[in-house]
């Protein structure tokens, strides 16, 4: 999804700014950009403090501010979350780490940087977990709902500078995370379907346009239907 949203936001002329842990699907990402050689790539842990403020240091030194932020880093694990008396203190550490404590750290970063007006916006990507039950999916589904109230309260805060604080939350989406399940059930939505990242890469988007000026303290589900079936 991440990559996608870069890609609809580069082909509109914006100059990206990418971040991962991973530096070859970093490379490639940003090598996936119309005019790579514009965009950044930053090596970035988001559960770390330090890698985390250091990339935006980076990313200061570039542009200065940021008139948009998409935090949308994530894992989820589909064996270790679940049964709940099989879910391990490693398993949640690891899970609300990457998955709360990363959004904590990259919004409290992005909002130090982006521009304090009524057209900036920062979207924090939750998850239908923060909606409806998921079954073992236990840290991740308690860290999604984080994210969720993160951004309500970010925007509580951020109202008064102009900027717009929203979260998106996908249902089922056909990524390199989830093919291993998709592979073997049907998504439980009205659709019928998995999502594809360039359909949830159109709402960021359209989030983040801005004429949807009114729009701030949401959770939007792009689901198929999924949070209704």
């Amino acid at each position: 999804m991440g990559r996608a949203s870069a890609q609809r936001f580069a082909s509109r002329g914006d100059r990206i700014i990418l971040a991962d842990r991973n530096t070859d699907l970093l490379e490639e990402s940003r090598r996936s950009l119309p005019n790579p050689d514009k965009h950044l790539g930053l090596a970035m842990d988001i559960a770390d403090r330090y890698s985390v403020e250091a990339g935006f240091s980076v990313a200061a030194d570039e542009v200065g501010e940021l008139d948009v932020a998409i935090l949308a880093a994530g894992i989820v694990d589909y064996h270790n979350d679940g049964p709940l008396e099989k879910v391990t203190d490693e398993a949640w550490e690891r899970l609300v780490s990457v998955n709360l404590r990363g959004a904590f750290l990259t919004a409290q970063a992005a909002y130090r940087l982006i521009a304090k007006r009524n057209t900036s916006s920062i979207v924090l990507v939750a998850s239908i977990a923060s909606l409806i039950g998921q079954k073992k999916l236990y840290a991740y589904s308690a860290a999604k709902s984080g994210v969720a109230s993160l951004a309500r309260t970010l925007a509580m805060e951020a109202g008064k500078t102009g900027v717009r604080v929203n979260a998106i939350s996908p249902g089922a989406v056909a990524t390199s995370m989830t093919k291993d399940v998709l592979q073997y059930s049907k998504p439980l939505n009205v659709l019928g379907r998995a999502g594809q990242p360039e359909e949830i890469a159109a709402v960021l988007y359209g989030i983040c346009d801005p004429d949807a000026s009114f729009l701030t303290g949401a959770n939007i589900a792009v689901d198929g239907g999924a949070a209704i079936y």
